[in-house]
């Protein structure tokens, strides 16, 4: 981390009631000094290499178990349960 990055963290650490609220402000100065210095990447320019593979990755199992019919399903006992009277 640079040293104004914790210069600001700590800063804001001795100034807020709580360390919640620090991490806050000094996430609020990195969004605005980010925005201010036109530092921002859009997706566009990212060359993302890795997701080349993702072509030959197979197509989820939409179902692989189907779940019965209502008039199959029955009660199975388990430890401490009685059935309940429908």
């Amino acid at each position: 981390m640079p040293p104004l990055a914790l210069q600001v963290l700590f800063a804001s650490a001795v100034i807020t009631p709580n360390q919640d609220v620090a991490f806050m402000v000094s996430v609020a100065w990195v969004a605005v000094n980010l925005l201010m210095s036109n530092f921002m990447i859009r997706f566009e320019d990212v060359w993302q290499q890795w997701t080349t593979v993702l072509r030959w990755v197979p197509p989820p199992v939409t179902d692989p178990l189907p779940t019965p019919a209502p008039q199959q399903w029955r009660w199975v006992p388990h430890y401490g349960a009685t059935p309940s009277a429908a």
